[in-house]
């Protein structure tokens, strides 16, 4: 397979126990050694322990040369938000889009879409995390005024907004309760300060700022950022989906901003494991799901490849499958998940006969189609090689602090 499939996303899906995330892991190597940099998102600690390599005693001689290029490469990160098990991540300030860095897109008109649509989602993430209850339209759109109006030179602190909402006036923001009711506003302003001072504070104080050209950089060159993002020492999954849908809505404003969309390659692999969570099916609308799907259908063209996994292809919003162009499919054991599969091929003139195979195929046995791929293979079951780095049982925070000490990979925020 060609590193630059990867550009136009996989997805890996099969039943539990069917070796889906090995197989993902093989894929995350195989961009490391390719030279592209990895941003892995680990809710459980199933991915954490990429920071550790095989024993070298426990890989075949065939592959002896390709594991010690993957260790010499390899430049792992562990990243935690809101807490200092890792390198601690914190979310503020907030970088809002200015003009200057949108400047480079020449239609006015999509310049314009494109800094609405992240204040959009600036606001709705903050929304979603205060959880005030009553509007939250009407919340959204408030703030969204806000952030309009607010300076952008440079990035904007969390007490600014906080600031800002106390006193929109300030901001030349005129007939405010025609927005939001006045009760509801100071509401969110408490819930907001909450987030400045305070236990709740976590995500927005202390560490390092996520900043993607800084993880992104290696420290010597020859060497490939690995970035961990540890979820599971945040203490509830609404922080989990606001941290992810803040990172999302960051990195597709990097992306915008910062990435040559006419370099051709691939420049970062943005790995999610278990994407059902995260981006489900139906009506149901986390924080995270829509800024994830716009990286599922415009990182293409700026190089960000996606890679997801999930048990339940049906539990997935449908229209990120039909935005990956390789598809690796394991074990099936539901029907449904069978006939959601087959869904896939129906604008390819129907599914091949190899999906329904995959209804209580071989743990570890997987099909794939990707662009390209030789007509030689099309139906063809394969395992993965023998990864090149630990894969155990989930890691504990506890866990992850001890090896990342015993790593000497604390960092500027640990």
């Amino acid at each position: 397979m060609d590193p630059a499939v990867l550009r136009t996303h996989v997805s890996v899906v099969g039943a539990a126990g069917s070796g889906k995330t090995w197989m993902a892991k093989i894929i995350a190597e195989e961009a490391l050694r390719a030279g592209v940099p990895v941003l892995a998102i680990d809710p459980q600690g199933d991915l954490v322990q990429m920071m550790e390599a095989r024993p070298r005693p426990d890989v075949p001689p065939a592959l002896l040369r390709a594991w010690e290029e993957l260790q010499e490469r390899m430049e792992p990160r562990i990243l935690t938000p809101g807490s200092s098990h890792g390198q601690r991540l914190c979310l503020d300030p907030l970088r809002l889009p200015s003009a200057s860095e949108l400047s480079h897109i020449a239609n006015p008109a999509l310049r314009a879409e494109e800094e609405e649509g992240l204040l959009v989602a600036v606001a709705a993430n903050l929304v979603s995390l205060c959880a005030c209850g009553g509007e939250e339209e009407s919340q959204r759109t408030f703030l969204f005024q806000v952030l309009q109006r607010l300076p952008r030179a440079a990035p904007v602190r969390l007490r600014d907004i906080v600031a800002a909402v106390t006193a929109p006036e300030d901001l030349g923001i005129d007939e405010v309760d025609s927005l939001i009711r006045k009760s509801e506003r100071e509401r969110l302003a408490r819930r907001l300060n909450t987030f400045v001072q305070g236990p709740s504070a976590r995500l927005f104080s202390g560490g390092t700022r996520l900043d993607f050209t800084e993880l992104l950089r290696p420290s010597r060159p020859g060497r490939v950022p690995l970035n961990i993002v540890y979820l599971n020492a945040l203490s509830n999954d609404d922080e989990k989906h606001f941290f992810l849908a803040a990172l999302a809505t960051e990195l597709y404003r990097w992306m915008i901003t910062t990435v040559d969309a006419t370099s051709g390659g691939v420049n970062l692999l943005f790995y999610i494991d278990e994407a059902r969570d995260w981006i489900p099916a139906g009506g149901s609308k986390p924080p995270a799901k829509q800024p994830l799907i716009r990286l599922f259908t415009q990182g293409r063209k700026y190089g960000v490849g996606c890679l997801l996994c999930t048990q339940s292809p049906r539990s997935v919003d449908y229209n990120v499958f039909g935005n990956t162009s390789t598809k690796l499919v394991g074990r099936l054991e539901a029907a449904q998940d069978v006939e959601r599969v087959s869904d896939w091929f129906t604008i390819e003139g129907g599914a091949p006969p190899w999906v329904a195979a995959r209804k209580g195929a071989p743990k570890g046995s997987f099909v794939a189609r990707w662009p390209d791929m030789p007509a030689a293979l099309a139906g063809r079951a394969f395992k993965g090689r023998t990864l090149f780095t630990r894969h155990a049982g989930a890691w504990s925070p506890d866990r992850v602090e001890r090896a990342v000490t015993e790593a000497g990979l604390r960092g500027p925020g640990g």
